[in-house]
């Protein structure tokens, strides 16, 4: 049986403002934390009906996170050469 859609939106603004902090903890480790809010302006119709909405739908999002940085040295030991190799 398919799904009857008796609605349309159409989103007419979007934005995101976005601040983030990374800070090294030693020896390869990284703590970061990021916030967002988003901005996200809409129109709501219901076919037929004529009923409108106008909605805003603004979120914070929120997240940490803590990293580590890997490198050749830690995977072969101090003793290993980095080459670079020229891409043609």
């Amino acid at each position: 049986m398919p799904v009857r859609r008796d609605w349309n939106s159409r989103p007419d603004r979007f934005r995101i403002k976005r601040a983030s902090l990374s800070h090294s903890l030693g020896c390869g480790w990284y703590l970061n934390a990021d916030v967002k809010k988003t901005f996200i302006d809409t129109n709501i119709r219901w076919n037929g009906t004529g009923v409108r909405a106008d909605t805003d739908l603004d979120p914070w999002v929120f997240s940490a996170g803590l990293g580590y940085r890997f490198n050749l040295r830690d995977i072969f030991g101090h003793g290993a050469q980095i080459v670079s190799v020229p891409i043609k």
